[in-house]
């Protein structure tokens, strides 16, 4: 798998969107779902988080939350999808992002009902617990699931009003164990730009006018960032630890960030996978960059 492969299998639409050409019109679903396959990993989280857990019969090869979706059939990439395997599981919806043309138009053109949804930013993340809930009939699931979302991303927003921007890099892939080289970064991108602006910081790599770019070492001392969020979600199958990943930062010694340690490590999934775990990265983020700005217990 090359890293930019590897990229578009953590964040699949984010990176994609708006690259891509759109799906063609596929056929709606004529009633309420009952056996969905879901192809990509954002999908099957918000699935399950709204209950439908049992009524997913196929998942992608990256999705791997909730544990129990491990023990479902494999239908392929969020790319190159099987449309044979998807037809053997006889389902009556799937449900795949707008970027994923090519395996829209094969399942359209074998009659399965699709739903096409966008995942390029935290509102359409948060569409989409709705358009599910509207599928698949559980609108009181999905209107519960939106309201605690919805709460504690205003509580957030609201503990850091008005407090001074810290200036954030997050970088979302890397080479691990060798130093920082030329990193991917989150950059003007409307997911993690979003979440940044929340949680009471400043996109360090804004204003490229691309939203993933690469940046070279030389480049991450020039930006000067306060705070790097390192997301290495594959460090956990490869058995590397913190103190690894920490240390390749300190071949960055002028680099604010590094000369305070106010470095982030995330190796967890919610932190790579846009969905109704984002809420969990944001409060993470919000506490990372203004700790004493708490609420108490």
């Amino acid at each position: 798998m090359t890293r930019l492969f590897a990229i578009i299998a953590l964040f699949g639409a984010l990176l994609l969107v708006g690259c891509s050409p759109s799906a063609p019109p596929a056929a709606p679903p004529s009633g309420p779902a009952r056996r969905i396959v879901s192809l990509s990993p954002n999908i099957t989280e918000t699935l399950f988080a709204l209950g439908l857990g049992d009524r997913v019969v196929g998942v992608t090869n990256y999705c791997s939350y909730p544990p129990e979706v491990t023990k479902l059939p494999r239908v392929g990439g969020q790319l190159d999808a099987n449309p044979e395997a998807i037809a053997a599981l006889h389902p009556d919806l799937v449900v795949l992002f707008d970027y994923q043309d090519k395996i829209g138009q094969q399942v359209a053109a074998i009659g399965i009902p699709t739903l096409l949804v966008s995942g390029k930013s935290l509102d359409n993340v948060l569409s989409l617990i709705d358009r599910l809930g509207e599928a698949c009939s559980v609108p009181a699931a999905a209107q519960k699931l939106r309201a605690d979302i919805d709460r504690r991303i205003a509580a957030v927003r609201q503990r850091t009003a008005g407090l001074p921007p810290v200036k954030v890099l997050i970088s979302v892939d890397r080479t691990i164990g060798a130093g920082i080289g030329t990193i991917y970064v989150a950059g003007d991108d409307s997911y993690f730009s979003t979440l940044i602006g929340y949680a009471g910081g400043q996109n360090a790599a804004g204003g490229t006018g691309i939203a993933y770019p690469t940046i070279p070492a030389e480049n991450i001392a020039e930006l000067n960032p306060d705070v790097i969020v390192d997301l290495c979600v594959q460090a956990v199958d490869r058995d590397i630890s913190q103190e690894t990943l920490l240390a390749d930062w300190d071949t960055l010694p002028s680099v604010a960030a590094v000369k305070s340690g106010r470095i982030l490590i995330l190796t967890e999934s919610y932190a790579t996978v846009p969905g109704p775990r984002t809420v969990d990265f944001l409060e993470q983020l919000a506490a990372f960059l203004h700790p004493r700005s708490e609420a108490k217990p």
